[in-house]
């Protein structure tokens, strides 16, 4: 598919859950910035991310509203996430407050952890029609076996199937290698970019790799030893990079979070747009042809 210049907008995986779980100022902001585009686009290893981030995690609050040994009204719930999980968890903490906002904005028949439970079982079963509404094309691209592997819903409010999450686990139907090596020419071009990139970027304190580390190290593997990147479970392991190389031909892309996409989309000559979190916050802009712009941390 082509995509003329300035019609098209990637959304990537933080805009697809906002649109679903965030406040509905953020969602105002979200649908005034996409409204002019002919073309919403997002991709196979986005859906996979969603899949993953927000929708495991509706299925998580459910589990602890239906915990046979000690089930959870809604309050101690939302109560559980805001106040006891701790530090290392704060992804999952931030996703699962969200995910406890939108029951409050329901209206229904019963108290509020009985509205909880059938909302949450709701959005268990059309998560992943939410994900396309909206979206004009999902690039198919990266072949992802776990983002195409449908939510099936084993028994009512209990048991959910979401499908392997390990490229590994379905190597037979995984297409990431065919993707990239017909990507060669490009990987190599981002590869020298991450290299010379300041060591302080690619490496914590601690000498663990950052996310910029962890790309540029997966792609030494792939590009110079020459290993399966089915083995390296990329869509789970460096889904950013990946996502950057299904949106490569999009002119915009939307995020929530510029801290990578800033390299990449500076990279491929794409305009990065990052929706900031505060509703009256205004996006920042980089356009592709400014010589400089801001830093995200």
């Amino acid at each position: 598919m082509s995509f003329g210049k300035g019609t098209a907008a990637f959304l990537d995986t933080s805009i697809q859950i906002a649109r679903v779980v965030h406040d509905a100022g953020v969602k105002a902001r979200i649908k005034e910035r996409t409204a002019p585009y002919n073309l919403l686009v997002t991709s196979g290893i986005v859906k996979q991310e969603y899949k993953r981030r927000l929708l495991e995690e509706v299925q998580w609050c459910l589990n602890q509203l239906n915990d046979p040994k000690k089930p959870k009204t809604f309050e101690a719930l939302f109560r559980h996430v805001t106040d006891f999980l701790p530090p290392q968890q704060e992804r999952k903490r931030n996703i699962c407050t969200q995910i406890c906002h939108t029951v409050l904005s329901v209206s229904g028949r019963g108290d509020m952890t009985e509205r909880a439970r059938r909302h949450f079982r709701t959005l268990l079963r059309t998560g992943m029609a939410l994900f396309e509404l909206g979206v004009g094309y999902v690039v198919p691209d990266c072949g992802c076996a776990c983002a195409n592997h449908p939510i099936i819903e084993e028994k009512p409010y209990q048991r959910y199937d979401f499908g392997p999450t390990q490229c590994t686990k379905c190597a037979d139907r995984c297409a990431v290698g065919d993707f990239l090596t017909n990507q060669g020419e490009l990987l190599n071009e981002i590869r020298a970019k991450l290299d010379a990139l300041p060591t302080s970027l690619k490496l914590k304190a601690d000498k663990k790799p950052t996310e910029l580390g962890k790309f540029a190290e997966f792609l030494t593997a792939y590009l110079d030893r020459g290993v399966d990147p089915v083995e390296m479970n990329p869509c789970l392991t460096v889904g950013d990079l990946l996502i950057a190389l299904e949106s490569r031909n999009i002119p915009h892309f939307y995020t929530m979070n510029g801290k990578e996409s800033q390299f990449f989309c500076r990279w491929l000559g794409q305009t990065l747009i990052v929706r900031r979190r505060f509703p009256a916050h205004e996006d920042i802009v980089c356009k592709a042809s400014d010589e400089a712009w801001p830093s995200f941390s």
